[in-house]
């Protein structure tokens, strides 16, 4: 059964919050991986009149997303949205939009529209990028349920699961690292899962290539050249990627001008020809803005409240306002300008939403598991179809409102079912059972009281956890930990040019995919990438070096003295078989032109390790490994 696919909101029909149990290889500590375990109150701002609105499961029709609202503090963008893979509900918060705040842009478009927006957005309130992490379980978790948070990519998780902070228009398009402002901004830092991080890496955002089935969501990656997010975080990116075009134009010191890339058409603006950093691909991040297939969710519309209210004291324009994006970039746009026309989109003809709407819901069929992926997009399709359009699919939206109904009677069984099948997938337990035991136990602390009493087999998993926990003990017991401290500097086997080699260090063996030794310093990596292809899958490397051998440990540090070329991140990985399968177990994002020591929490468990480095003709000069 597909994995992590039934993510819900508990104002829907179901309450099925629950505690997670955490795993021993998911310890983070570093300022950009970490775990936000406190629930956090509801601290939105009062105010009575921009209330939030619980969801009805028989909903009426919300306002068109696509209307350009006025701005005043009353003014309201409720576009229908979903938040993460698959929450049935439209957007019921308003955008507090003070009064005034972009009346200079009236009857603006084009250039002078984006020259406008960035004078009112810009010179925002900075905080230090270590700083930001403490914010995160304010700013992004679910305005809904505060047990749940928002991660980009991949929607809904628990406020307890570790995660990395995700720069959506990557630092190294531009090089402006994590200092303030360009490093730190808000609007730009969201929350991901650790792994999915690290594949993304510094990838443009385009159409296309394998999908990462691994994750929620129907994410996709096309080797090293372009990455694509879930349908469901489409529009997300690309008003953050338009919105960091528009705030950073190098006219403040300590900023730099970038921008979208150059489109593929002479029809639309291209502002990049002399930026310090451009993002892509513009063509697919533009369709992403205006085509509606995510149009402005209740999250990002509370995101974009509290940074506002809160922090920046700034907002993303293209949030309050996405019909921006057209008129700024679009030569072709005849409009009236910013705040005065009263449908700013170009639209498809009355008969084209229509036969969409209609093609959409017949492809439902039979409602089943996998079902809730054509419901919800037919339902925001629907949400943001013309009023005339709407008039003629009354037939339609009752039968989907049907399938709706059917599939949340379902949905219990559905949960349920699935907890039963991950049990009955531990099997014979040993100590390779870890992950599959903590899998079904976070499967099963996510059901209600009365869902956990229809888990048949239960009392398979809580002997299972007995036998593990006992089977470890004993493990612990017959193979006490090591303390290893190699020292490169000394080490044998590298040469003096960039070259693949293993290198010994006392009774250790690495294997590099580059490396270079001088009578100065070793350096890990090489002007070329090298990584090998075993970790390309996992993460948007550059080199990689392997432990030669198995080590039971609490943490791994590696230090290091400077580097040369762009090295962005340090990933360590690791393995609990051979070397045949790896997996990310923590991400680093320091300064490596300085000494650094990389510090790294691992599982206490008996495991092979590699470090990858991430980057552009990236070498690091290392020093020391320390194993304890």
């Amino acid at each position: 059964m597909k994995k992590n696919l039934f993510i819900l909101l508990s104002i829907l029909v179901l309450s099925s919050c629950g505690e997670v149990i955490s795993s021993n290889g998911n310890i983070s500590s570093s300022d950009n991986s970490f775990s936000s375990s406190t629930t956090s109150s509801n601290t939105t701002s009062s105010d009575s009149t921009n209330s939030i609105t619980s969801f009805s499961s028989s909903s009426s029709s919300s306002s068109n997303s696509n209307s350009s609202s006025s701005s005043s503090s009353s003014s309201s963008s409720s576009s229908s949205g979903e938040i993460g893979s698959g929450e049935l509900y439209k957007a019921t918060i308003q955008n507090r939009i003070p009064e005034g705040y972009y009346d200079s842009c009236k009857g603006l478009k084009g250039e002078e529209l984006k020259n406008e927006l960035h004078n009112i957005i810009k010179n925002h309130k900075a905080y230090g990028y270590k700083t930001t992490q403490a914010f995160f379980k304010e700013v992004d978790r679910d305005p809904f349920d505060s047990s749940k948070i928002y991660f980009i990519y991949t929607g809904l998780t628990s406020i307890n699961t570790s995660y990395n902070k995700e720069h959506v228009w990557a630092k190294s398009h531009g090089d402006f690292g994590t200092s303030m402002p360009m490093g730190s901004d808000m609007h730009n830092l969201h929350p991901c899962d650790n792994s999915l991080n690290s594949t993304r890496g510094n990838l443009d955002f385009a159409e296309g290539g394998e999908v990462l089935s691994k994750y929620n969501g129907n994410n996709k990656r096309n080797s090293n050249v372009s990455f694509e997010p879930s349908d469901f975080s489409k529009g997300d990116t690309a008003r953050t990627i338009f919105y960091m075009a528009v705030r950073y134009e190098g006219d403040v010191s300590g900023e730099k001008d970038i921008e979208v890339s150059s489109p593929s058409s002479s029809r639309y603006n291209d502002f990049s020809s002399s930026a310090s950093g451009v993002h892509g691909k513009f063509d697919d991040l533009y369709k992403w803005a205006i085509s509606g297939i995510d149009p402005v969710d209740d999250h990002e519309v509370y995101r974009n409240n509290i940074i506002y209210e809160k922090y920046q004291h700034n907002r993303n324009p293209f949030i309050d306002h996405p019909e921006f994006v057209e008129m700024i970039y679009d030569k072709e746009y005849s409009g009236a300008g910013a705040l005065l026309d009263k449908n700013p989109y170009k639209t498809k003809t009355v008969k084209e939403e229509v036969d969409e709407f209609k093609k959409l819901v017949d492809d439902i069929k039979e409602v089943d598991s996998s079902s809730l992926e054509k419901i919800t997009k037919a339902e925001n399709y629907y949400q943001n179809m013309s009023s005339e359009a709407k008039e003629l699919v009354k037939a339609e939206y009752n039968i989907l409102m049907n399938k709706k109904e059917e599939y949340l009677n379902k949905y219990e069984q559905y949960k349920i079912e699935e907890v039963i099948n991950l049990i009955n997938e531990i099997g014979e337990v040993s100590l390779a059972s870890k992950e599959k035991i903590e899998e079904a136990e976070k499967a099963y602390n996510n059901l209600s009281s009365s869902q956990k009493e229809k888990v048949t087999n239960y009392n398979v998993l809580v002997l299972a956890r007995s036998k593990y926990d006992e089977l470890y003990k004993k493990w612990l017991e017959d193979n006490p930990s090591l303390d290893i401290n190699c020292d490169f500097t000394t080490s044998k086997g590298a040469s003096g040019s960039y070259k693949k080699a293993t290198v010994s260090c006392g009774n250790y063996t690495f294997d590099f995919s580059a490396c270079y030794k001088s009578s100065d310093d070793f350096r890990f990596g090489s002007k070329q990438n090298t990584l090998e292809e075993k970790f390309s899958s996992i993460v948007n490397g550059y080199a990689s070096m392997e432990m030669n051998f198995k080590v039971r440990a609490s943490s791994i540090s590696l230090t290091s003295t400077g580097c040369y070329g762009d090295v962005t991140a340090l990933d360590l990985l690791v393995s609990y078989d051979d070397g045949s399968t790896w997996k990310l177990v923590e991400k680093k994002e320091d300064n490596y032109n300085m000494n650094v020591v990389s510090t790294f929490s691992v599982s206490n468990q008996e495991a092979k390790y590699a470090f990858v480095l991430e980057g552009s003709e990236a070498r690091l000069k290392i020093s020391k490994l320390t194993i304890n």
